[in-house]
C-alpha cells in the first residue's frame, strides 16, 4: 500500500497467483505487457491488504485418513498399527488418488499456499500427489519415502530398488516441467 494512500491494482489471474502489485498509472502498460483483461485484475482499496498463504513444511500425506486416531499410542506402536498398514494401501492409484485429493483440498481450503509432503515407497501413488497439486495449483515440496529397514516385511525395499524408483521419481517430475522435487531417505526417517 503506498503511504499516499492511492489505490494498489495487482492481477490475479486464472491461476490465483500474484503476478505483481503496482499502481494504478501502471495498469495500461501492465495490460499490454502480461497480456490481461481488466476483469482479472484485483483492485484494493487503503482498508484492504494481502495476506501471504502459509507454508506447511511437514506434512505426511499418505497419514490423512489417520489424523486423529489413536492419540494414545506411542509413536512406535503408532506406527506398526496405523502408519505402515495405511501407507501399504497406496500401492492402489484410486485409493491415493482419494486420500491425497482430500489433504489437498483440505490443505488449500485453510489457506495453506505452499507445502513439503511425504507420500509413501509406492513411486506412482506419489507422482498421483505431485498431479493433483498441480491440477489444484498448490505449490509443493514432493518427496518419496525410501524405506530399506525397520518397517513390516511388506512395506520395505530393498535398497537398490529403493535408489531406483527415487532416481525415477525425480526423473517423473522433471518431464512434468515442475522446478520442485524432494526425495525421501532410508530407514523411514523423515527429512
Amino acid at each position: 500500500m503506498s503511504t499516499d494512500g492511492s489505490k494498489i491494482k495487482a492481477p490475479l489471474l486464472c491461476t490465483n497467483m500474484i503476478i505483481f502489485l503496482e499502481s494504478p498509472e501502471m495498469e495500461e502498460e501492465l495490460r499490454a505487457s502480461f497480456h490481461f483483461n481488466k476483469d482479472e485484475m484485483q483492485v484494493l482499496d487503503e482498508r484492504e491488504f494481502f495476506c501471504p498463504g502459509f507454508i506447511d513444511t511437514h506434512v505426511h500425506a499418505s497419514q490423512y485418513c489417520n489424523c486423529g486416531l489413536a492419540l494414545d499410542l506411542p509413536l512406535l506402536d503408532w506406527l506398526r498399527k496405523y502408519t505402515i498398514p495405511t501407507e501399504a494401501k497406496y500401492k492402489d492409484l484410486e485409493f491415493a488418488k482419494d486420500v491425497y485429493s482430500a489433504c489437498l483440498d483440505r490443505s488449500l481450503r485453510n489457506g495453506t499456499t505452499t507445502a513439503q509432503y511425504f507420500c509413501t515407497i509406492h513411486r506412482e501413488s506419489s507422482n498421483v500427489l505431485v498431479d493433483l497439486a498441480i491440477d489444484k495449483g498448490q505449490r509443493v515440496f514432493v518427496g518419496k519415502v525410501a524405506t530399506d529397514q525397520n518397517s513390516a516385511d511388506y512395506y520395505i525395499e530393498e535398497t537398490k530398488t529403493s535408489i531406483e524408483e527415487t532416481e525415477k521419481f525425480v526423473q517423473d517430475i522433471l518431464s512434468k516441467q515442475v522446478v520442485r522435487f524432494f526425495t525421501g531417505c532410508e530407514c523411514c526417517c523423515f527429512l
